[in-house]
């Protein structure tokens, strides 16, 4: 049994539905429905009884929604009572991010808020490819990753919670024949490279670019490229955009021009739902704090 079950199980018991429960967590609800029925397996009881209206909890479903209740208000308790003695905690997270973030915003000011209640609490930030960040997190080489929320669809392993919304924006070069055209929209794109820094097989990294050129009644001209700076060195070509958004650090770069689009970009924490890190579960807490006060 793991702390991710019970919180998906109160969630469904609250909402009365798997898929309002997936909207409420950030997850899919084939995820939900997986844990559910995991901790179903492990208790030998069924907490939910499926009907033609929907679902209701079973009497033995109701029993454990009060004690995981009073148990994890319990635990909130006993948390806050460990925390509240920073001096006790110890240790690294490792945290991921996509190649090229500026997170300048606000991993400073989080670094120093937690430094000063757990003064031996250490962070550590690394950059990754696209296509390569995932990874990282599943082979542990990081605790928690901060992404394109479009990039967790479908990684049913994963738990995450959408962290803030980042305006989209085109990259291209400061010197291509386009930047000085006044009233520069993504149609006078449409016969440009779209830059892609992700395999073809990563068909998360082009459903938003294939969406918005739909939308300016075009199809991009899409090529793929291994990482970041493989796409830089095209932009200075003065050929091409880079899908991103104004996170990116390129934006403040000279060489380089933005065009600001309508969209607004989904930016999540996730990490792996099996894995109760409680280093991370703390950094997890804090950074949700934050950006419930700024957003």
């Amino acid at each position: 049994m793991t702390l991710s079950q019970v919180e998906y199980f109160l969630t469904v018991a609250r909402e009365l539905s798997f898929s309002r429960a997936a909207e409420a967590l950030y997850v899919s609800q084939p995820a939900v429905s997986r844990q559910v029925a995991q901790l179903e397996r492990e208790l030998g009881v069924a907490l939910f009884e499926r009907t033609s209206q929907g679902i209701r909890l079973t009497p033995a479903g109701r029993e454990f929604q009060t004690f995981f209740r009073d148990t994890r208000h319990a635990f909130q308790e006993l948390l806050g009572k460990v925390r509240s003695s920073g001096d006790t905690v110890r240790g690294t997270v490792n945290i991921g991010c996509s190649e090229g973030w500026d997170l300048s915003e606000f991993f400073p000011q989080l670094s120093a808020s937690l430094a000063e209640s757990y003064p031996n609490l250490t962070l550590n930030l690394s950059g990754y490819n696209h296509d390569q960040i995932l990874h990282a997190l599943e082979r542990e080489e990081v605790n928690l990753v901060i992404t394109n929320e479009s990039l967790l669809h479908g990684h049913e392993r994963l738990s995450s919670v959408r962290l803030t919304q980042r305006r989209g924006i085109l990259l291209f070069s400061a010197q291509h024949r386009l930047a000085q055209k006044p009233g520069l929209a993504l149609a006078d794109f449409k016969n440009e490279p779209f830059y892609v820094t992700a395999p073809p097989s990563m068909r998360e990294a082009t459903i938003e670019l294939f969406s918005l050129c739909a939308d300016a009644d075009f199809l991009p001209i899409i090529e793929y490229l291994p990482t970041l700076s493989a796409a830089y060195m095209k932009l200075s070509s003065g050929r091409g955009v880079l899908l991103c958004n104004d996170w990116m650090m390129a934006k403040n770069n000279p060489l380089f021009a933005a065009l600001p689009l309508h969209i607004q970009r989904g930016i999540s924490l996730a990490w792996l739902t099996e894995r109760q890190d409680p280093l991370a579960q703390i950094v997890i807490a804090e950074m949700r704090r934050w950006f419930d006060q700024k957003n």
